[in-house]
């Protein structure tokens, strides 16, 4: 039986090791996706590891056709890409930084550390309020409830660039504010 690690977010964080040194000695399959980091709706591209006896058995299950052609061309200038990579990270871990700051300035909420391109929130209240107010204003929240052990007052936010962040943490405190 083989355990399989979802690190569809890998490259957001900033890690010392990679599950992928660990296949050979444990029966790991490591699955991580490409269309997140690269922004890539639609493409459906990721991409896994694993001991070569996994891979032959899962190959031999597989259907003819693993990539459709949008896929298989993105793949031949996504990962050669380096400096978009770079300065894909050095924003998102300026952004983030800076976010996460101003977002613990807000008593009213708990947020929750990350090495990915979201925060994890904690509201004193059902999510339903303040995913309306928010939504009015052109902000799109995930209300985090059907994630297991997860309620109401949970929600996910997307990190974006320092001002759409900076936007977001006026509104969120002007939500506060009025209520």
């Amino acid at each position: 039986m083989s355990l399989i690690l979802d690190e569809a977010f890998y490259e957001y964080g900033k890690f010392n090791y990679s599950s992928v040194d660990f296949i050979d000695e444990y029966e790991l399959i490591v699955l991580r996706a490409a269309t997140k980091f690269f922004a890539l709706p639609g493409i459906r591209l990721g991409y896994g590891a694993a001991k070569k006896e996994i891979i032959q058995k899962i190959e031999s299950s597989m259907l003819p056709w693993g990539l459709n052609t949008f896929a298989d061309l993105a793949t031949s200038y996504i990962f050669k890409d380096k400096n978009y990579i770079k300065k894909s990270i050095d924003e998102l871990y300026k952004s983030r930084e800076i976010f996460e700051r101003n977002l613990k300035t807000i008593k009213e909420i708990k947020v929750f550390p990350t090495a990915s391109n979201y925060f994890l929130i904690k509201l004193q209240e059902n999510s339903e309020n303040l995913f309306n107010f928010l939504l009015k204003r052109n902000f799109l929240i995930r209300q985090a409830d059907g994630f297991r052990g997860l309620d109401k007052t949970y929600v996910r936010i997307n990190i974006k660039d320092v001002d759409n962040n900076n936007l977001f943490f006026e509104n969120i405190k002007e939500y506060i504010n009025e209520k």
